[in-house]
């Protein structure tokens, strides 16, 4: 008897757990109202700052003659 209630513990525990993974495929294969929005987007390109060497995004960084920086004071500092 104690045996075959040790059985129907596992059973149910494995049953339960092949539930929630089958569950969770699911919910990943059926993309969101947002996500495929956000599946379309292409990975910006990051540079680093000549000054202080921090990385960021291209679009986000002050372009001069002598290179690229984070903010307009390390553009200044360089004398771009």
């Amino acid at each position: 008897m104690k045996y075959a209630f040790v059985f129907l513990v596992i059973a149910v525990g494995f049953w339960l757990w092949q539930r929630n993974r089958i569950a969770s495929k699911k919910a990943k294969a059926q993309p969101s109202n947002g996500s495929t929005a956000a599946k379309d987007t292409v990975p910006l390109q990051m540079i680093s700052c000549s000054v202080c060497g921090l990385h960021l995004p291209s679009a986000d960084a002050r372009v001069g003659k002598r290179g690229a920086y984070c903010s307009e004071e390390h553009q200044r500092q360089v004398g771009d």
